[in-house]
């Protein structure tokens, strides 16, 4: 399966110190492969601890002093249906298009159910690691609005996607491209005619 390797459950205390002693957070670690010189769809399954991109990404993939040796992450903006683009430099990540070579100060977040493209512009194969906390809450809220969205799975498990409630918010038509089974790290396109939101229950929670 392209792209996606393994899922790695692990159950973690990763609860700060004012929280109540004796709860933990179950946590997940799940790597991406990234052929060399390739775009890879991904999506994050878990709600990380910083959702900052650079915290995301952390010292993964390769920097370099020009945009057209470093790697990329492309996220689709529901606004103006168009990629905004960041290139790794060899101090952190920078949008594409601004002429200094420094971080960015970056209001993108990569948050649980936040499908984006990695691009890796190596000649080698490379490997990503999203982690966090799998999201317990009885259930997860993603807005679509009418136009395309790049989202995937805001949990960490696999579910046919008739049994999700994101059927019931699509247009009769459906989306062309919605896969059959949702999986955990792989991003996919929904497309709404009409504003929306996607409520989707923990099946952990579930009575079904």
């Amino acid at each position: 399966m392209k792209g996606l390797l393994c899922l790695i459950a692990l159950l973690l205390t990763v609860l700060p110190a004012i929280a109540q002693p004796g709860v933990s957070r179950p946590a997940g670690i799940l790597r991406i492969e990234l052929p060399p010189r390739a775009y890879t769809a991904a999506a994050q399954p878990f709600d990380p601890w910083d959702s900052s991109l650079g915290a995301v990404f952390f010292n993964q993939l390769t920097g370099s002093t020009n945009a057209a040796a470093a790697d990329h992450i492309f996220v689709w903006n529901t606004v103006s249906q168009t990629y905004h683009c960041w290139w790794k430099s060899s101090n952190g990540w920078v949008m594409e298009g601004e002429r200094s070579r420094e971080p960015s100060v970056l209001p993108l977040t990569i948050s649980a159910g936040a499908g984006f493209f990695l691009q890796n512009n190596q000649s080698f194969t490379q490997h990503v690691y999203l982690a966090g906390e799998i999201l317990l809450d009885a259930e997860h809220e993603t807005l679509l609005p009418p136009a395309f969205t790049l989202a995937g799975y805001p949990y960490a498990t696999a579910i046919p996607v008739l049994d999700t409630a994101l059927s019931s918010v699509l247009p009769a038509s459906g989306s062309p491209t919605l896969p059959l089974f949702l999986m955990p790290g792989h991003a996919f396109w929904v497309f709404v005619t009409n504003s929306c939101v996607w409520t989707e229950p923990c099946r952990r929670n579930s009575k079904n």
